[in-house]
């Protein structure tokens, strides 16, 4: 799917090594991605450039190792397939038919009224906001501001049918192993 991916042996990995966290791909959060400005991550494609310009981190499928550049990998997969901004197709194909009318990657520097705020303690013991070493949107790794009603929608929709057909349905709620 990315056949000019700069790193040749990353070029091997497969959708299931991606998702299995099996694909060897470097992690968004590294000591690299932290010297970077914060305004340089503003959709998925800008963490792909990122993270495909980092070595490999082993072979594809030689061992499991979190990796949320992994999912940026596949986010990548999803805009080069479907020709459009993956932050689009999102909406387009999860967000719109779940009826998800307050859920999206926003702009962390310019977020919707009424936003909640995530907060998690540091080294320190002491409360910062999360993300605040992040991009200022997310990407296929994460990042979307939700709320618990749409959520609630989200598994509505997944649940009806409306987002997925039944095969891959029931993979994603945890059934049968149909999908490779």
């Amino acid at each position: 799917v990315i056949p000019d991916y700069p790193n040749a042996e990353a070029r091997g990995a497969t959708v299931r090594q991606l998702v299995d966290m099996q694909g060897g791909i470097a992690d968004i959060f590294s000591p690299e991605r932290e010297n970077q400005p914060r305004d340089r991550f503003t959709s998925n494609h800008a963490y792909f450039e990122f993270v495909s310009s980092l070595p490999q981190r082993f072979a594809p499928g030689s061992r499991n190792e979190y990796c949320n550049g992994c999912y940026v990998v596949l986010g990548e997969m999803i805009e080069r397939i479907t020709g459009e901004p993956f932050e689009t197709y999102i909406q387009r194909a999860v967000l719109t038919p779940a009826s998800m009318t307050r859920t999206g990657y926003f702009n962390s520097d310019h977020l919707p009224a009424n936003t909640a705020i995530a907060y998690m303690r540091n080294e320190q013991d002491a409360w910062n906001v999360a993300g605040e070493g992040q991009g200022i949107s997310g990407s296929g790794a994460g990042g979307v501001y939700s709320t618990a009603t749409d959520l609630l929608k989200f598994d509505d929709a997944l649940r009806a049918g409306r987002l997925l057909d039944a095969q891959w349905t029931a993979w994603v709620l945890g059934g049968d192993e149909v999908a490779n």
